[in-house]
């Protein structure tokens, strides 16, 4: 009976990892390819985390899309309906409770949320945060660790 050891090499030096940079197999002569992470992980969940190697052209491909009038026109859209502020709690986020709320707990948390949304200045960036999330595919963030305002 053959075992799978002695056909399995492991990768350690880092080759063919997606964080990296380098996509080529050295040993096979092979350069390129989507199963790069695959070959040296035998997963695909470690490229997922780090993200795909080519991620500022892709934004500079999204960008040139932006340009087009017709989908700038429509992520404008699709990015006002999405934020409008909220009547019951003057935020662009809604409160869905699990269990009936009592009013001195919908009290705390609106007023909790009210104060998360001033900190972080939503009701002004919202739109924006909104638009560049569906625009590029994600959005980060910076945090201050002493205020915890954002950058």
């Amino acid at each position: 009976m053959a075992t799978y050891r002695r056909n399995f090499s492991a990768r350690t030096d880092g080759s063919l990892s997606p964080i990296s940079g380098i996509t080529s197999d050295r040993n096979s002569g092979s350069y390129g390819g989507d199963d790069f992470a695959f070959r040296n992980y035998q997963s695909r969940l470690p490229e997922v985390y780090s993200g795909h190697p080519n991620r500022v052209e892709r934004y500079n491909q999204y960008e040139a899309m932006d340009m087009d009038s017709e989908i700038n026109a429509c992520l404008d859209i699709i990015a006002e309906f999405s934020t409008q502020t909220n009547e019951e709690n003057g935020t662009a986020f809604d409160i869905e409770f699990a269990d009936d709320p009592t009013d001195n707990e919908i009290s705390i948390i609106k007023k909790q949320l009210q104060q998360w949304v001033k900190l972080n200045q939503f009701d002004q960036r919202a739109f924006k945060l909104f638009r560049n999330t569906i625009k590029y595919g994600d959005q980060v963030f910076i945090r201050d660790p002493e205020t915890f305002e954002m950058y």
